[in-house]
């Protein structure tokens, strides 16, 4: 939702892609921006882009966002430790998935990090949620939540889909770019996202409050 990733993309998530920035020399607190969501690419034209690390996308998440997450990983790990009567590496915990099968079926499966790893090298997505399995959990929280417009006061069919486009035209309100909104949304090019900065009122009119003080002095 805050990312405005694909579904499958998110599913694709696992526990060693939670990151801090490294403290710098002789500071004790982290900064406000260190909480980071690495996030792998579906979709690249003719290529198999499953967690394919080399296009993959280091995002700044909010500090709300860090902690939900964080305990997520918490509560992966000590289920899969409960589960196989073992106390998990931090390499084998990294590459739990963030978002596991509620009934823990796949990881009944194997009955050890050995095993677990053997099988994840045939099949990387085997203990991964089914991204369909995400987006349909979302479109029953707001069925449930009865999410009404504010604008048209109509019924909102909430999906990973809606807070993506959603994300594009925040960003395009807001001044940026067709490349800088491609970079957001994980595109590797500007082709699907023309639709956001086109004809867009409202990026015009935040341009000219950003340009017109700099002109200010020369028109006098």
């Amino acid at each position: 939702m805050e990312t405005g990733r694909r579904p499958a993309e998110v599913a694709a998530l696992r526990i060693g892609d939670l990151r801090v920035k490294t403290l710098a020399p002789g500071l004790h607190v982290v900064a406000k921006d260190s909480y980071r969501q690495l996030v792998t690419r579906a979709k690249r034209r003719g290529k198999d882009a499953w967690r394919d690390l080399s296009t993959a996308d280091e995002l700044p998440i909010s500090d709300d966002l860090y902690d939900l997450l964080y305990n997520l990983c918490q509560q992966v790990i000590q289920s899969v430790e409960q589960l196989w009567g073992v106390k998990l590496s931090p390499a084998t915990a990294k590459e739990l998935p963030l978002f596991a099968s509620v009934t823990m079926k796949p990881f009944k499966k194997v009955g050890s990090p050995e095993e677990f790893h053997a099988l994840e090298a045939r099949t990387p997505d085997f203990f991964h949620e089914p991204y369909y399995n995400l987006y349909n959990r979302l479109i029953a929280i707001g069925i449930a939540c009865t999410v009404v417009s504010a604008r048209t006061n109509d019924f909102m069919l909430l999906s990973p889909y809606r807070f993506r486009r959603t994300l594009g035209t925040v960003l395009a309100k807001n001044g940026y770019n067709a490349y800088e909104i491609a970079a957001a949304l994980g595109h590797d090019d500007i082709q699907n996202v023309q639709v956001y900065v086109e004809n867009s009122a409202e990026a015009f009119d935040h341009f000219e409050r950003t340009i017109k003080p700099a002109f200010q002095p020369l028109l006098k």
